[in-house]
Formats: C-alpha cells, sequence, structure tokens
C-alpha cells in the first residue's frame, strides 16, 4: 500500500484509527504477519483501534504533542478512518 509506505518513510510509530469496510486493505497492512514485514526488515507500525473517528483525532494530536522533536522525524499523530455510515 503506498499509504503504509509513506507512513514508514516517513518515521510513523503509531497509527490510531477506527476500522471499516473502506479501510479494511490499509489495515491488513498494519498485521504483524503480513508479507511486507517479512521483507522490509522494518518494525511494523503499532495499529491503536479507537472507539469512534473523534477520539482517535484527539489521541493522535495528544500522541504527536507528546513526542520529542529532536528526532530524526519530527513528531506526527496519524488518525484513520473510514467512509460514511
Amino acid at each position: 500500500s503506498l499509504i503504509y509506505s509513506k507512513l514508514v518513510e516517513h518515521g510513523v510509530t503509531v497509527v490510531n484509527g477506527f476500522s471499516g469496510g473502506a479501510v479494511l486493505p490499509l489495515l491488513d497492512q498494519f498485521h504483524e504477519g503480513h508479507p511486507r514485514h517479512e521483507t522490509s526488515g522494518v518494525t511494523p507500525i503499532r495499529w491503536i483501534t479507537n472507539s469512534n473517528e473523534a477520539s482517535s483525532g484527539h489521541i493522535a494530536e495528544g500522541y504527536a504533542k507528546s513526542m520529542p522533536i529532536n528526532g530524526p522525524h519530527k513528531p506526527v499523530g496519524v488518525a484513520v478512518a473510514t467512509s460514511g455510515p
């Protein structure tokens, strides 16, 4: 997945989200058993399921604000949500 690859490229280690049908192909990329992790040698991004889309955004913001800014990548909070009801 292009989205997952870009998250790795930018040093993202944690993603918060709310799953649903529209994002299931992306969520498969986070699974530790996915073949991409065997060949890349990179630690999989941690997926945290939240109770709703709003809490995903709040948690992502708090995560980014709590990270040190002197690392190789600037802190970023990522939230993923699905489409409509």
